[in-house]
């Protein structure tokens, strides 16, 4: 679920961050 929320900011701010950064945020 957090990762999917990380992905709706991603693409609203419209920055491709690497997935390490959702992954570091998902724990």
């Amino acid at each position: 679920p957090v990762v999917e929320y990380t992905n709706i900011i991603l693409k609203e701010m419209g920055h491709a961050a690497p997935p390490r950064i959702a992954y570091e945020f998902s724990n």
